[in-house]
């Protein structure tokens, strides 16, 4: 999703006070005009405000000059806001300013998760929080829950994210605070436009509002992103042609602001969902456009983005080698940062290419360094899960115990009272944590479970049920090296639906996803339990029998072809009969390679197409 332009961050700063009846009337207008320059010209804002900062006296306006200049500063440099915002805040704590104490750990908090600091971030949002509450300033409260709620969003805490959302939306609308409640609204849409939340429904009925808000104020960019933003939930709704004219709408809109970037941006995504639609040819000249953008630019890591967005587009238009050299390219970039996400992304798409040239063996090693990419991305996310909630407890624990010293040294003569509240804090202490135990553990298994769905969904075709490629490959190659070491026979039998252009063609897509669907089915109920059907693409089913000859392999191979033959297709069309083709190897010896083996395999496949199909043909080793 694209983040909306409304800067800086919803930082409601507000109307600048008096500095001091001492000051003199000329630092007090220096102070103004650079505070109301600050939300138009950020870049010449800031270095007034540093200047002035220094000949400003403790107080209220010397506060709120360090926030905004803190945040103008985070935006630009995070590493270099943090000592900004911890010098203000020790001035700060010293007064009882609690609105600027919030304003400060929100940037703070924004500087640290732009570091990647997430855990950290986290307490700061939430401190600035309480500093908002403690303060009564509305506008501030508002500010300091919209930061938390899209931190929570990120780590994927979403009831506490969208109620802190919510709930910053409506102190805005009480406040009629306009840019407020837009930037609210929009990180609400990104939450449900979330795939793990997946309410695409409600996120398209956000960006409408907001679409309507800012052509309302005649805002350009904001337009712009509202359709980008819509396009990007379309399409993660599997709606192609809606969000690829979406697309195409922010891009016109960019054109004409002259925002590059933007369009380049556009351009990318445009030619990613044309390849979803089937369409590669078209989709390279748009991707191509943008990879010329950022190498104009020398952007690496907008360079990285496009050639794995082209390497997927070559390898859907049959183009598998260049593809490889796109996504090598885009993967020694990833690797360099560490980019775990997308580095399992181009895994994925490597090993398919390898598959799609016959190297299977370099396929088999590609999907190797997806799995590892993908563990360590879960393991991070985990670890840093794991760091959040202890960073947590530590400070809720140290908070506590700060509470017991200050009551006993208000209460000295109480001596009994205060060791009682004490051993009751302590109670408290010792209750906490065992309540965030008790969540730690919870999610820690909710977030097992949900790697165990999301690698069964990665390994299973969505259309059949079946095993999708990959998965059936990996346990192809499993069951070959067993098979090296036990010396017990394997064979494979490769198959594919005969004349399926052709159904697909009288019956439509519909028709042809519920040939597949049948066939698949049909062909399932001939198998014993240790063999294994998956889908590897288009029409093309492969079958592995573990410890199983050429001889009994044909049979089995004989069987299924009969069930298809012998099925009920009425759910294709009334009276429609379907047939399959199959191809019969066996695995040789030790020295045997699957490359090998699915070369002959495939030969058979052919050989039986070539043969007047609805047969089958063993391929002898």
């Amino acid at each position: 999703m694209r983040a909306m332009m409304y800067m800086v961050l919803a930082f409601g700063i507000g109307s600048i006070g008096p500095v001091s009846a001492t000051a003199g009337p000329s630092l007090q207008a220096s102070l103004e005009k650079a505070m109301a320059l600050a939300d138009s010209d950020p870049e010449s804002a800031r270095p007034m405000l540093a200047a002035l900062l220094p000949k400003l006296p403790q107080g209220g306006a010397r506060n709120q000059a360090a926030a905004k200049l803190c945040i103008l500063t985070a935006v630009v440099d995070a590493e270099a806001s943090l000592p900004i915002a911890a010098e203000a805040l020790a001035q700060v704590r010293t007064g009882a300013d609690r609105k600027s104490e919030s304003q400060l750990l929100r940037c703070q908090g924004y500087a640290e998760e732009s570091l990647g600091k997430h855990a950290q971030a986290a307490l700061r949002y939430a401190a600035a929080v309480a500093a908002a509450e403690a303060s009564g300033d509305r506008e501030a409260l508002a500010d300091a829950l919209v930061s938390r709620g899209e931190l929570r969003h990120f780590n994927g805490e979403y009831d506490g994210a969208i109620a802190d959302l919510k709930r910053s939306y409506d102190l805005c609308v009480q406040l009629g605070l306009d840019g407020g409640q837009s930037y609210a609204l929009n990180a609400m849409a990104n939450l449900y436009a979330d795939a793990n939340v997946g309410e695409y429904d409600k996120a398209i009925g956000y960006y409408e509002e907001l679409l309507a808000r800012h052509r309302r104020a005649g805002s350009a960019g904001e337009i712009a992103t509202a359709h980008f933003n819509l396009g990007s939930t379309l399409e993660r709704k599997g709606e192609f042609g809606p969000a690829l004219a979406q697309y195409r709408t922010a891009r016109e809109i960019d054109l004409k602001r002259g925002d590059a970037d933007s369009v380049a941006e556009e351009e990318r995504v445009i030619g990613a969902v044309l390849v979803k639609q089937g369409k590669a040819g078209q989709a390279l000249a748009w991707i191509d456009r943008a990879l010329a953008h950022f190498r104009r630019l020398g952007d690496a890591d907008g360079i990285a983005r496009v050639r794995l967005t082209r390497g997927i587009a070559l390898r859907a238009a049959g183009r598998s080698s260049e593809a490889l050299a796109d996504l090598e390219a885009s993967r020694a970039h990833f690797l360099l940062l560490g980019n775990q996400r997308f580095m399992a992304r181009i895994d994925e798409e490597r090993a398919l290419a390898h598959a799609h040239e016959g190297q299977w063996q370099a396929a088999y090693a590609a999907l190797g360094d997806q799995f590892k990419a993908q563990r360590e991305l879960d393991g991070k996310l985990a670890e840093e899960r794991t760091s959040r909630l202890r960073v947590q407890f530590d400070a809720e624990r140290t908070e506590q115990l700060n509470r017991v010293l200050q009551v006993e040294n208000r209460r000295r003569g109480e001596a009994l009272k205060a060791a009682e509240r004490e051993r009751g804090l302590q109670r408290m202490v010792i209750l906490l944590g065992g309540l965030l135990l008790a969540v730690l553990m919870v999610l820690a298994v909710r977030q097992l479970l949900k790697v165990r769905r999301l690698r069964i969904l990665a390994l299973t075709d969505e259309l059949t049920g079946l095993p999708n490629r990959r998965n059936i490959l990996a346990f192809l190659a499993e069951q070959a090296r067993a098979a090296e070491r036990s010396g017990q026979p394997l064979s494979v039998v490769s198959f594919d639906i005969d004349h399926f252009k052709r159904i697909n063609d009288t019956h439509g897509h519909d028709g042809g996803d519920r040939a597949l669907k049948r066939v698949a089915a049909l062909a399932g109920q001939a198998l014993r339990s240790s063999d294994r059907l998956g889908r590897v693409g288009g029409e093309e089913f492969l079958l592995v029998l573990p410890g199983t000859g050429p001889a009994t392999a044909a049979e089995i191979a004989e069987r299924s072809r009969r069930m298809v033959e012998a099925g009920d297709f009425d759910a294709v069309a009334p009276g429609a009969q379907v047939t399959i083709s199959l191809g019969v190897s066996a695995w040789s010896d030790a020295k045997d390679e699957i490359e090998a083996l699915m070369k002959r395999v495939d030969e058979a496949l052919y050989r039986a197409k070539e043969s007047g199909r609805n047969r089958v043909v063993v391929e002898a080793a």
